[in-house]
């Protein structure tokens, strides 16, 4: 085939491939716009906060449409009883008094917060990713369901509720797949794997990962491991800081610092230090770009749609280097023994059978590392931005945490664990208390009961972290930031074990990297404020911008500013 015919062939692969995809977007379009149409027609019926007619009763059922029965809502009815009769509207289903939990014995449904309450509750909040739930928590108690358009949690407020999430086995609320059933009204499986986790192709498949959870215990809580990534992390952390601050004139936005440098660390624990120091910053630079990108509600919608063609170029490119690292590992043909593993792939490839090149457990380790690389990431540079520019506020702090460091035996694992860095963790914990990473989400296995109110079965559940972490029965005067609450090691255990203060989970709902995330931030947080001066000019106020309404903290309105100079 000579060039000429080489070209026209890929051109007509090219706009097969691009009229396939069209295809598939107008399809999943369709689907949107029929969901649409039912959320306009839910959000007017009157019970949904709308001024109902005195002479009018109506009973209302959430819709339960499907991918595969779209029309199904206008089947449905509510009954408009009146004076003069009944007159039957196609809003919601037949057989709402079922559905409703009205038959004898059944417990009532949460109660539905409308489209248009919700909507009403997001502007109030300033287009924020959340909503005003204090004010619906008023309305509605401590437990309803909101409309956020592609799926309807069920939302949880105060201790009593994080007390159910803590003690609540797998068997009723699990935390796998949470959101994925209730978002596949308007993504596949694939779509919502790649919007939520932008570095991979399909959902982790647990027939090839049958040991998951005892890759995750045996990597991020034994002993040894932790002790040989401590060393490494510890490298990789005063490296990126030497260099990024060479040219920290100027106040710099401290997320992208704290990324960059957290992601180095990150590498370095799961790939080895040969591909950090190769492919490591790269690697960075497209997940920060992809997480940028897929921020949009285009990409969100419609992430494989042909005008999002940048995020899958820089996606695979991602995909790819990784995948030559498993593969060139897999070439040795030489399986290190336990002993032998330096980082996470190694006891991946040590605890799995028959992974051959090109199989699909290649593709599934690949997923797994870029899962992991999320879980890491989000959360120890959300804490780490939060947790200093609180401790740039306050020199003193500074001061009272570098004595307590020089007290400290650095080269020893037992220094970077729970209550070796008092004043640091009281910091760190209340920091956490008001600035929580995110919501709690669990997906419910069956029917439960909590409050007289019956949470039904494949339910997303979420619990609003700072009801409880903003309880002024718990903590009095909850907006003023006082570490002292958490001076205390012995009260921060209780207030964990007891379930009114949640960081890294509590008993069997801890999380699994919950030693390897405090061993790499402090180890962070020591080389910070060891070899460097800090300062910022933002105010308490100002971190304090998102906390009444917002959802789950990420980051405050403002950019975080500090400034880092080396410390002579």
């Amino acid at each position: 085939m000579n060039p000429a015919e080489i070209s026209a062939f890929q051109r007509l692969e090219y706009d097969a491939g691009f009229q396939r995809q069209v295809a598939t977007q107008l399809h999943r379009v369709v689907r949107v716009l029929i969901r649409v149409k039912t959320m306009a027609v839910q959000a007017f019926v009157p019970s949904w906060g709308c001024a109902a007619p005195r002479s009018a009763h109506w009973d209302y059922v959430p819709i339960a449409s499907s991918p595969s029965r779209p029309f199904s809502w206008f089947r449905s009815h509510v009954r408009r009883r009146s004076s003069t009769g009944t007159r039957t509207h196609a809003v919601t289903r037949a057989d709402s008094e079922a559905a409703q939990g009205r038959a004898v014995g059944q417990k009532p449904m949460p109660t539905q917060v409308s489209l248009w309450e919700t909507l009403q509750a997001l502007q109030r909040n300033a287009g924020v990713a959340g909503f005003a739930v204090d004010e619906l928590r008023a309305k509605y108690g401590d437990v309803f369901r909101v409309d956020l358009g592609v799926f309807k949690p069920v939302i949880l407020c105060g201790h009593d509720s994080l007390r159910l999430m803590a003690n609540a086995p797998d068997s009723e609320l699990s935390f796998g797949a949470n959101m994925v059933p209730a978002l596949q009204i308007v993504m596949e499986p694939k779509d919502y794997a790649a919007t939520v986790f932008p570095f991979m192709d399909y959902p982790l498949d647990p027939t090839l990962m049958p040991n998951f959870e005892k890759m995750l215990v045996e990597a991020f809580r034994k002993t040894n491991h932790l002790t040989k990534y401590r060393e490494r992390s510890q490298t990789a952390i005063r490296r990126e800081l030497a260099r990024l601050a060479e040219d920290n004139f100027a106040e710099t936005d401290f997320v992208e610092v704290c990324s960059r440098v957290l992601f180095a660390s990150s590498t370095t624990i799961l790939l080895g230090d040969r591909f950090a120091s190769a492919y490591g910053y790269q690697l960075w630079r497209d997940y920060f770009e992809l997480e940028a990108l897929a921020k949009g509600p285009g990409y969100q919608l419609m992430p494989n749609a042909p005008w999002n063609a940048k995020v899958q170029i820089v996606r695979r490119k991602a995909r790819r280097a990784i995948q030559d690292e498993i593969e060139r590992r897999i070439a040795r043909s030489l399986k290190p023994t336990l002993d032998e593993t330096d980082d996470y792939l190694d006891i991946i490839l040590y605890m799995m059978d028959d992974v051959t090149i090109g199989s699909r457990k290649v593709g599934a380790i690949v997923d797994q590392i870029m899962s992991i690389f999320l879980a890491m990431h989000i959360t120890t540079v959300t804490s780490a931005s939060w947790t200093t520019v609180r401790l740039a506020q306050d020199p003193g702090a500074i001061k009272t945490i570098r004595d307590e460091l020089a007290s400290l035996d650095l080269t020893q694992l037992a220094s970077f664990l729970p209550g070796a860095m008092r004043t640091l963790d009281a910091y760190w914990n209340e920091t956490m208390r008001i600035a929580t990473i995110g919501p709690l989400p669990r997906w419910a296995m069956k029917d439960i009961e909590f409050q007289g109110v019956r949470i039904p079965a494949k339910s997303t559940v979420v619990h609003y972290m700072n009801t409880t972490h903003l309880d002024p029965t718990i903590y009095p005067d909850p907006l003023l930031f006082d570490p002292n609450r958490f001076l205390d090691p012995q009260v921060t255990k209780e207030l964990t074990r007891s379930a009114k203060f949640w960081k890294f989970g509590v008993g069997a709902h801890t999380c699994t990297g919950s030693r390897l995330g405090e061993m790499v931030l402090k180890l962070f947080w020591t080389e910070l404020l060891s070899t460097y001066e800090i300062s910022t000019s933002m105010t308490a106020a100002q971190l304090l911008d998102f906390v009444p309404s917002k959802f789950g903290a990420e980051m405050p309105k403002e950019t975080m500013r500090v400034k880092i100079i080396p410390r002579t």
